[in-house]
């Protein structure tokens, strides 16, 4: 019966742990973090999404990411370079917390082509929007992984436009960094 009782003690004690930390999200406070993505198969292509962001308010950050992306095969060479500014704003005061996100982003793009002996190139412009949702469970008080689910309009200037209509599941981890005292 002892024994039992430590058991429950033990699993109680476990279960309300993490409700008592939570992470920096403060005014004042900063995060580092972002995804990333690679893909093996033809073609290869490798993506990185670093973002950083500044605490205005209590759970309200403004920052900007830094998308860039290579991707390769046979006859395509494609290479962007861009800024995403944000805002989010976090919801709760537990290890899970959920937060609210929108964002304006900006792409540069060269590809190269080759056709027969040719090498062909050219470069566009992308310009989106986009709105999410998405929780961050608090690892450790300062470290955060990620699930966002957002929507996006992305417009591409080639010849002519393009507008595309996108729903995107990103999963990623940001530090939190505190504020200074």
């Amino acid at each position: 019966m002892i024994k039992q009782n430590h058991a429950y003690l033990f699993l109680y004690a476990f279960l309300l742990f993490p409700l008592s930390c939570f992470g920096q999200t403060e005014k004042g406070s900063k995060l580092l973090g972002g995804s990333g993505s690679i893909q093996f198969y033809d073609p290869f292509s490798i993506s990185i999404f670093p973002d950083v962001g500044f605490f205005v308010k209590d759970n309200l950050a403004l920052g900007s990411g830094i998308p860039a992306s290579f991707s390769t095969d046979s006859r395509t060479d494609f290479v962007s370079l861009g800024l995403s500014p944000f805002a989010r704003f976090y919801l709760g005061q537990t290890t899970l917390r959920y937060f609210l996100t929108a964002e304006v982003g900006y792409r540069h793009t060269w590809n190269t082509y080759t056709f027969q002996q040719d090498k062909l190139q050219q470069s566009y412009n992308t310009w989106d929007i986009r709105g999410g949702a998405g929780a961050v469970y608090f690892i450790t008080q300062q470290v955060g992984l990620e699930a966002l689910l957002s929507y996006g309009t992305f417009r591409t200037y080639v010849s002519g436009e393009t507008i595309l209509n996108r729903l995107n599941l990103v999963v990623g981890f940001q530090i939190y960094l505190p504020a200074k005292q």
